[in-house]
């Protein structure tokens, strides 16, 4: 089968590779109609010392399953987990693999499992990893297995609802996802931050207001709501958006830094964390341990998503689409169709 594969040096490449087995007893085998390019395989593009096959979020269609899997069978239409664990243990019985007792594990981040971005993936733990497609586009469905989730984990923990003013600071993907969920929820106004005006306006159309990007955000949030913002949601994760969405909050304020994006040297400003009594959450999630409260909210057709989604590429031309995610045109996710 083909299968993206990045090399050191930025240098991203589809290549042949032996096909998936279903592995365990429990694992599944499914062949991919859409893959997406996260912000995380773009960030380790650059520092990339081995090759790796990247691709954690996918939707498709199941054509094998191991002894012991249950719910699936060859032809189902699923998407699945971008984090994965061994199915067994209390918390995975729980739709809770972050809390594997064996180790959580995100597809493609590690050479014992491949990533998505190929004809075929392989999915251990598959009655736990994959969610039925239903009638969601695919758009929809990609949304579901990474960035929806978070954005949407990310105003549980903040609790954002009708008295907030809220906050988010980068307008990728995962950003705009945030934007969507705090607009479902009822927030009061929803200000975002972006250099980008496309980002801008694609989180205009789901109900923000842009700030201007040659001004100051923690002076404009003050200005805009009196004392700052009731909710902050980080989805940039780099020292500068750090200090800007945590100087942007009001007195009493919750901060989110959503994902992956946080690098680990990143700094925080606790002087004003502690003067200002504000709550900082690290936003990581297990998508399946999300899916049981969001996807009834998608099928009643609270979101408007698919624009989100660029138009595919051909899995050949994955080089010129990790051009288009690094270019961040739009905002967009970009997927590809093997």
């Amino acid at each position: 089968m083909r299968a993206v594969v990045v090399h050191p040096g930025m240098d991203v490449r589809v290549e042949r590779v032996p096909d998936p087995g279903p592995g365990e007893d429990h694992g599944a085998v499914v062949a991919v109609r859409l893959a997406g390019i996260c912000g995380s395989d773009l960030r380790t593009l650059r520092t990339r010392r081995t090759a790796q096959r990247p691709g954690h979020e996918f939707v498709g269609d199941v054509v094998a399953v191991g002894a012991g899997v249950g719910r699936w069978r060859p032809g189902s239409r699923v998407f699945g987990s971008a984090l994965v664990g061994c199915g067994r243990c209390a918390h995975c019985r729980a739709s809770d693999p972050l809390r594997c007792h064996d180790g959580s594990r995100v597809l493609g981040e590690g050479p014992d499992l491949p990533g998505a971005q190929a004809d075929y993936v392989y999915v251990p733990a598959a009655d736990r990893s994959l969610h039925a497609q239903g009638t969601f586009s695919d758009a929809t469905a990609l949304l579901l297995t990474d960035a929806l989730p978070t954005g949407w984990a990310g105003a549980e923990r903040l609790d954002v609802g009708p008295a907030d003013d809220v906050l988010v600071v980068g307008l990728g993907p995962v950003g705009l996802c945030a934007v969507a969920v705090c607009s479902m929820r009822g927030a009061r106004r929803i200000f975002v931050a972006d250099p980008d005006g496309e980002r801008r306006r694609s989180a205009e159309r789901l109900g923000a207001e842009p700030l201007d990007p040659l001004l100051p955000v923690p002076e404009q949030i003050r200005e805009h709501t009196g004392g700052g913002a009731h909710c902050v949601f980080d989805a940039v994760g780099d020292r500068e958006s750090v200090a800007e969405a945590i100087r942007s909050a009001a007195v009493g304020g919750r901060v989110a830094l959503l994902g992956m994006a946080v690098a680990a040297d990143t700094p925080v400003p606790l002087r004003r964390v502690g003067a200002y009594g504000l709550t900082l959450h690290g936003v990581i999630c297990a998508p399946s341990a999300i899916w049981p409260g969001l996807v009834p909210e998608v099928t009643a057709g609270r979101f408007d998503l698919d624009r989100i989604v660029a138009a595919p590429r051909p899995l050949r031309d994955a080089r010129h689409a990790y051009d288009d995610a690094l270019a961040a045109i739009g905002g967009a996710k970009f997927p590809l169709r093997p």
